[in-house]
């Protein structure tokens, strides 16, 4: 885990009001489309409502945009900034969890590495640069099998047990901001 006294990383992880999610959920177990402003506007109403947020960083679009795969960077403008366009309104702790941690480990990527490739890119970076002395910002990487339960060509090895890795980290730091 990387962070700074004030001002860390982190994905949007709240759960939507009961209200709401129920019924996406529903239009999308029938194969109905919710319409985007729909999805918008209850992200807007839970931002007034959570402590805090967390944004998930997919650790396979993270390795691919590490290893400079084609259309890797669209993870970055699809995903990510995203996201922080609907969090940046908020003055509230942002947690970056970046998930299968265990695929970027196995291909030596350290978290110093992932948080210079973030900071290359200029929306997060400013992002993170107005917010940094003010508000707290995490960058945790996690994974949900952790090592030896994936050879590096991503399949089962097997006998394997999972062994999480820091898949509590996150709620430890919600109990501690």
């Amino acid at each position: 885990m990387q962070h700074r006294s004030k001002g860390k990383l982190v994905e949007s992880g709240f759960r939507l009001p009961a209200k709401h999610g129920g019924e996406l959920a529903a239009q999308k177990a029938h194969g109905r489309a919710v319409p985007a402003d729909v999805g918008v506007a209850i992200l807007i109403e839970a931002g007034q409502k959570v402590a805090e947020f967390w944004i998930f960083l997919d650790g396979k679009k993270l390795l691919a945009l590490m290893e400079n795969k084609p259309n890797a960077a669209d993870f970055l403008l699809n995903d990510v900034e995203s996201l922080i366009n609907i969090v940046e309104k908020y003055p509230k702790p942002i947690h970056f969890i970046i998930t299968k941690w265990d695929l970027l480990k196995k291909k030596d990527i350290k978290l110093r590495d992932i948080k210079k490739r973030l900071l290359n890119h200029e929306y997060f970076k400013d992002f993170i640069d107005l917010r940094s002395n003010k508000h707290i910002i995490r960058l945790i990487p996690t994974s949900a099998v952790g090592d030896n339960f994936f050879d590096k060509d991503q399949r089962y090895i097997p006998g394997a047990q999972p062994r999480p890795f820091q898949v509590e980290i996150p709620l430890v730091c919600m109990l501690r901001d």
